[in-house]
């Protein structure tokens, strides 16, 4: 990592950099790994909330057709079991 030497009554220190470069880079890029999480994480928050009124309208549009459907098969089993009130008349 790093030397230690004394020179002229002084101590020298030699340090090996490309090691808490490495450590700083790491450091680095969990750091901007960490902010862009948080960043997608608010634009998915953003196009929910911005897709959340087309969402409720679909639940609607979709009741509305499952309560047609339902009147038409309950018409329909009405004329399997009772034939003879439909007589004559058109589907």
């Amino acid at each position: 990592m790093g030397r230690a030497d004394w020179f002229s009554g002084r101590f020298i220190c030699e340090t090996d950099l490309s090691a808490g470069r490495k450590a700083f880079d790491h450091c680095q890029e969990m750091t901007l790994n960490m902010l862009k999480l948080i960043y997608l994480t608010f634009v998915d928050l953003a196009r929910q909330v911005w897709s959340l009124p087309k969402t409720i309208g679909n639940v609607f549009k979709q009741r509305q057709r499952q309560g047609v459907l339902e009147d038409l098969e309950v018409e329909r089993l009405d004329r399997i079991r009772n034939p003879s009130k439909y007589r004559g008349k058109e589907i």
